[in-house]
């Protein structure tokens, strides 16, 4: 003879099957794109913040505009997420719509964190004497 309901009398422990899921690596996959993202977005325009330090532009005026215009695109990136999964959220959970927003919100959150770093450690490495390599290598 067996058990029929073999998960009979088995106890079901949530915080483990939470620590499982699929998604638990998302945040740190986010970050890693982040960085991806804000890195490129500072290299891209690389030629035009060494001319700009050419022109008389101090590191931290030059720091301040990469922080700045990072911030506006990411930061409404990061905005309209936050509305996008609220709306889902709302709709579809059946429990408690703020703690599954909230989980849902790390990875936007995350990848905002990871685009302001890295655009401002990336704008940290542009240099005057690099403007005439930039612009023969363009």
């Amino acid at each position: 003879m067996t058990q029929v309901n073999k998960s009979f009398d088995s106890h079901y422990d949530a915080q483990v099957s939470y620590g499982q899921r699929m998604t638990r690596w998302m945040p740190w996959l986010g970050l890693a794109v982040g960085l991806m993202f804000g890195a490129f977005s500072v290299r891209h325009r690389r030629l035009e913040y060494a001319g700009a330090l050419h022109s008389g532009q101090s590191k931290g005026a030059q720091l301040l505009e990469i922080t700045m215009e990072t911030l506006i695109w990411s930061g409404l990136a990061c905005v309209s997420s936050a509305a996008l999964l609220g709306a889902y959220c709302v709709r579809m959970s059946s429990a408690d719509v703020m703690t599954v927003w909230l989980g849902a919100m790390r990875t936007p959150c995350a990848i905002f964190a990871g685009v302001m770093v890295s655009s401002v450690l990336v704008g940290m490495t542009i240099r005057e004497t690099q403007l005439f390599r930039f612009f023969k290598q363009r």
